[in-house]
């Protein structure tokens, strides 16, 4: 086993700051478990889910982490390794051990945990948990709580959902650190893409390359690659095209450092290593949209404010090219509507 922690202190104070936001109740955060691939023992890499990790460091799977705000009693939850998996596995900590090394002196496992929650459920006390994207989590919420499993997400505690974010939105000097690393990861990615394109290559061959470089890195790919000369499709994972003259590749790909901080650039190059004359004037309409949202940037401005200030930059420049039509301001502001509902003016 090997994963990387930060100070047992920093999760001590992350786990205090959310507890002394929610102020009562139970706090609940679900780790992931294995996702089988094609039988229960292949299994997908595994991928620890993220607010857990923010909350208490751990990348093994099926543990949680359970904050009893009435008691002041912080649980991690799970199993300790059955001589089974040892055997496969290797020698693994016990969860006293790994609750040690976060901060946590108490520990539940997975039968007292979901006694706890029922008795919770059954009593009215508020548990407080995040909405879950995993299924496993959502049938987990269900049964535990005693829910109808079409209600888990309308139950889902917005005071919780308020309180990771505000927290989360902050990063600490250290986190600083884990994303400049995964972003370094990032860039010797795209380098090498930019350096290998050619034509009568496949788009393979660039995944081939990219991967290459977060394995030597010793980490993975944040999200699913986008590399493709079809970028119109904003969500295109295929890689079986092969490139041509003239045609440009796009790419959309990140990978995590050691302790899953993202990476996440998306740049567009020629096939051929040089853009025609048209495809330089779009590519450098986008780059001062970006650069007018970087000159932007400053504590106090909203989110909407430097989208609609990059649009605008872009739309002046396609109707310089006559690619567009009309009303600079009108068309602006119609994306915008089509984007933005009234409750973002704050974002």
């Amino acid at each position: 086993m090997n994963f990387h922690l930060f100070s047992a202190e920093t999760y001590y104070q992350r786990r205090n700051t959310l507890a002394d936001t929610i102020k009562s109740g139970l706090v609940w955060i679900l780790g992931n478990g294995e996702a089988p691939k094609n039988y229960i023992d292949n299994t997908y890499h595994f991928r620890q889910d993220s607010n857990l990790l923010y909350f208490a460091g751990i990348d093994l799977p099926d543990l949680s982490l359970l904050l009893d705000l009435e008691e002041g009693k912080t649980y991690l939850c799970g199993d300790d390794r059955s001589i089974d998996l040892v055997v496969w596995m290797g020698p693994q900590p016990s969860l006293k051990e790994l609750g040690a090394r976060v901060g946590i002196n108490e520990t539940m496992t997975t039968t007292q945990l979901r006694e706890a929650l029922g008795k919770a459920s059954r009593n009215k006390q508020m548990v407080h948990y995040l909405p879950p994207y995993r299924g496993l989590s959502q049938i987990k919420i269900s049964e535990w709580l005693h829910q109808d499993i079409h209600q888990v997400h309308e139950g889902a505690s917005e005071q919780l959902i308020r309180g990771v974010v505000a927290q989360r939105s902050i990063k600490e000097e250290q986190e600083l650190t884990q994303m400049e690393m995964a972003l370094s990861i990032t860039h010797d990615m795209h380098l090498e893409v930019m350096y290998e394109t050619k034509a009568g290559l496949k788009e393979s061959d660039m995944v081939a390359h990219l991967m290459s470089v977060a394995y030597k890195n010793d980490v993975d790919v944040a999200y699913p690659v986008i590399l493709t000369i079809n970028g119109q499709t904003l969500h295109n994972h295929d890689h079986s095209n092969l490139m041509k003259e003239g045609q440009l590749l796009l790419g959309d790909f990140g990978a995590e450092s050691l302790m899953h901080y993202a990476g996440d650039i998306t740049r567009t190059i020629p096939v051929s290593g040089k853009f025609t004359d048209i495809q330089k004037d779009i590519y450098e309409i986008v780059l001062a949209g970006q650069k007018t949202a970087i000159d932007l940037l400053k504590p106090g401005i909203s989110y909407k404010e430097i989208h609609l200030a990059s649009a605008r930059k872009m739309t002046e420049g396609l109707m310089a090219l006559g690619l567009m039509q009309g009303n600079v301001e009108e068309a602006v502001q119609q994306g915008a509507h089509a984007l933005f509902s009234p409750m973002d003016s704050a974002i």
